[in-house]
């Protein structure tokens, strides 16, 4: 009965809608834009919510104000406005992360006490946000460190970056730049972390990391300059056994002439679930 009604009397509303608004119209002067009103103007960003849904954020861009990112909890009234933010991730603990042009700042969403961390340009949330991992050039020697949400243990490598992560056995590999060539190393990632050198002394910079699928192998595309020609070639590492491959083009006769190695987004670096093959364009 409720549904008729509604059915029933939809077109009247609709009809009394149209004959009405010339009237209303006809009584109010219409607001003039001026360009004080220019910085009302916003486009909201879609963002993400928190892993247990009681805080969400979004982005809202002003096109002649402050950027802002709002967070906002979905069970209570609080609202944390934060300007010149960017780039946020909730992180446990109830805490959201964010870079500003003053580094990398945790906010905690209960008390509202923010830490922030100077010199961060870039940094990555691990293991449903469990564990943190940027990297920063505060002093001469740029570093990059790790930190465990749950257990407070964290970690430091100078000179090094983040290379690639393994979600499924929680892995990251890092490339660490040394004058005369790139290491290759992998951080088990848990309530401590343990790290393990894999490559060293390679007079290589490794541009792109891939992972095996279960994390016992990285394959790295690394490039050697010799007499201002620059080379390609992949390193395929079992992170297990230690066993490392090496393919130079150069070396097999059978692959294409003037072709070289890259990894581009159409032709990936990428490795096989078995291990067993490595597909690069």
């Amino acid at each position: 009965m409720n549904s008729f009604l509604l059915r029933l009397f939809a077109p009247t509303a609709i009809i009394i809608c149209i004959f009405a608004s010339p009237a209303i119209s006809g009584q109010s002067a219409k607001k003039e834009l001026r360009p004080d009103d220019y910085h009302l103007w916003n486009r909201l960003q879609s963002g993400s919510i928190s892993d247990d849904g009681n805080w969400t954020s979004f982005s809202i861009q002003y096109s002649q104000a402050e950027d802002t990112l709002q967070v906002i909890s979905t069970t209570g009234h609080k609202r944390y406005q934060l300007p010149k933010a960017y780039n946020g991730q909730f992180a446990y603990g109830e805490k959201f992360a964010y870079l500003t042009n003053s580094g990398l700042n945790i906010l905690n969403l209960v008390t509202g006490n923010v830490n922030t961390i100077k010199g961060v340009f870039n940094y990555q949330l691990y293991g449903n946000g469990t564990y943190l991992v940027y990297e920063t050039n505060t002093g001469k020697i740029p570093s990059l460190e790790l930190r465990n949400f749950k257990t407070g243990a964290t970690f430091s490598l100078t000179n090094a970056k983040i290379g690639s992560y393994n979600n499924k056995a929680s892995k990251l590999a890092y490339v660490k730049s040394l004058p005369d060539g790139d290491n290759v190393g992998v951080i088990q990632l848990g309530n401590v972390f343990i790290s393990k050198e894999l490559l060293s002394d390679t007079n290589q910079r490794f541009t792109s990391v891939a992972w095996q699928e279960d994390g016992q192998s990285v394959v790295l595309l690394g490039m050697h300059t010799l007499n201002d020609a620059e080379t390609a070639k992949l390193v395929l590492c079992d992170v297990i056994s230690g066993n490392i491959v090496f393919f130079d083009p150069k070396d097999y006769p059978e692959f294409p002439v003037g072709q070289h190695i890259t990894n581009s987004s159409f032709a990936k670096l990428s490795l096989t679930p078995s291990g067993t093959k490595v597909l690069f364009g």
